[in-house]
């Protein structure tokens, strides 16, 4: 519950963004696992901003930073934020459609390839991070495969979103087998994922 409760507290801080613009960048935002900064991009996207603002706060976050290593955690946290946000955007089209909803997603992340493979697979992560919490709430008429849990993630040709997805997938898959069907699933993933 930490989590979620700075996610509120991330979407409360936009609210004050908007008004003067103050980047926040300090210690208390990565306690609970950056939920703050999660929050924060989920509202900034909802307000209607469109990605490109959002990527430059997220960058504004490594300057602002009180060290170096907290500004990267910071700035990879918000990208995270980044794949949930577009994720929990998508129109109610594509709701109850995961294939859809991921790639659509994915195509916003794939972007940052050109400037920082890292950051793509942070919002990567994000994303299947929001899959499996919709499968988790029972969201956007989402339904989560319990015979093959990970299934979805060897349909990825790009490794970090094969790796992204297995990171996020297979703790699912822990939640819906026993620890030894979850293993023995685990230990068929090809050697090249």
């Amino acid at each position: 519950t930490c989590h979620d409760f700075t996610h509120v507290l991330g979407e409360a801080a936009y609210t004050e963004y908007r008004k003067d613009g103050t980047v926040f960048a300090d210690m208390r935002t990565a306690q609970c696992s950056y939920g703050f900064y999660h929050g924060f991009i989920e509202a900034m996207l909802h307000s209607g901003e469109g990605v490109s603002s959002v990527v430059a706060y997220c960058d504004a976050l490594r300057d602002k930073a009180d060290n170096e290593v907290q500004g990267m955690q910071a700035r990879a946290n918000c990208y995270h934020g980044i794949g949930h946000g577009v994720f929990d955007t998508l129109p109610y089209t594509l709701w109850g459609n995961e294939n859809a909803m991921v790639d659509k997603t994915l195509a916003v992340c794939r972007t940052f390839e050109s400037f920082e493979e890292s950051m793509a697979f942070s919002c990567a992560k994000g994303v299947f991070n929001a899959l499996i919490n919709a499968y988790s709430f029972d969201n956007y008429n989402l339904k989560r495969n319990s015979e093959a849990p990970i299934a979805l993630c060897a349909t990825y040709e790009r490794g970090y979103e094969r790796i992204a997805c297995y990171v996020d997938l297979g703790a699912l898959a822990t939640s819906v087998m026993s620890l030894d069907e979850a293993f023995q699933l685990v230990q068929g993933i090809p050697e090249e994922d």
